[in-house]
């Protein structure tokens, strides 16, 4: 048993069969960077922690991929804000309320 990590998509798998996983596309019990997954990359067929400006780059996707979410979590709130006074005005207009 061991564990590998995708060359290409940075999959890490633990207590595996070993010969379900070539080393073409894998890494066989890889030495791993003492720092979070997400600054993992591969260089020279091994696992290594990504530079400063890397980690940086990685930081900023994040931060803009949050602010996108926000942006549309704010916007869906105001359609049904925006909804729900149309509802209500359409009450009023037909004398409802």
């Amino acid at each position: 048993m061991a564990d590998v990590i995708n060359k290409q998509t940075l999959e890490y798998l633990k207590s595996v069969n070993t010969p379900d996983y070539n080393s073409a596309n894998w890494i066989i019990n890889p030495v791993l960077p003492d720092c979070d997954r997400k600054y993992w990359k591969i260089a020279s067929g091994k696992v290594k922690e990504m530079t400063v400006s890397e980690k940086a780059t990685v930081d900023q996707n994040e931060l803009d991929a949050l602010a996108e979410r926000q942006k549309e979590v704010l916007i869906q709130e105001r359609m049904i804000q925006i909804n729900r006074q149309q509802a209500i005005d359409e009450l009023i207009n037909e004398g409802l309320l």
